[in-house]
């Protein structure tokens, strides 16, 4: 039994006697019930992290099922922010204006936007807005704010793409599975954030279709 289990330690090996044998036994029979021990503990552990795993992806179903979903259009106009700053109607041209298609993702209190906007004039360029933040609803009045990146692609006028952050607020009336609405998106940057006062963004509007 103690040949087949372990191996002596070197203070115990030279001629074995009955009271070293046995002492070597019991040692063994530790061992092996500590190793035992120590490998059921460590499948027990794998167990249930993986249960956590299954029961988190499990937790997900239910929430994604229970998500609202959006599609719909866009325009969008280039102005500055209405602080000291008014638009020149005079000053409207084909290269101030952008329009495309606008994708959410609502569950709860989080709302995730896909926003691919496409602009026609002297330079033509295709922009992809991602923003992420809270959205709140106050009866049929609906307040969100987000943040995220976007890509702009101008079709081999400077730079193949160019990206950056922006930041995203709107408002929408929503009248059941259609939402009207109105936002502004602004760039900003990790050092200095939003320059309100100053900036220069996008002022549009978004029909939406909730399935």
């Amino acid at each position: 039994m103690v040949r087949r289990f372990c191996r002596l330690p070197v203070w115990q090996r030279g001629t074995p006697t009955g009271e070293t044998t046995k002492n070597a036994g019991q040692l063994c029979i530790g061992n092996f019930m500590m190793t035992n021990f120590m490998m059921t503990k460590r499948m027990t552990m794998r167990k249930m992290i993986l249960g956590l795993i299954v029961l988190a992806a499990l937790a997900m179903v239910p929430s994604a099922a229970f998500a609202d979903f959006a599609v719909g259009g866009a325009a969008f106009y280039k102005s500055p922010v209405l602080i000291g700053a008014v638009p020149d109607p005079l000053a409207l041209n084909v290269d101030q204006i952008s329009f495309g298609g606008d994708v959410r993702l609502k569950l709860g209190w989080f709302q995730a936007e896909a926003l691919l906007l496409y602009s026609a004039g002297q330079v033509n360029s295709l922009n992809m807005y991602l923003d992420a933040g809270v959205a709140l609803d106050i009866a049929i009045l609906r307040l969100s704010l987000g943040v995220g990146p976007n890509l702009t692609n101008g079709f081999g006028a400077g730079d193949p793409v160019q990206a950056g952050l922006n930041a995203k607020i709107g408002a929408d009336l929503v009248f059941g599975p259609i939402s009207v609405g109105a936002s502004y998106i602004m760039s900003m940057n990790l050092a200095s954030g939003v320059s309100v006062a100053t900036s220069t963004g996008l002022l549009g509007i978004q029909i939406l279709f909730w399935l």
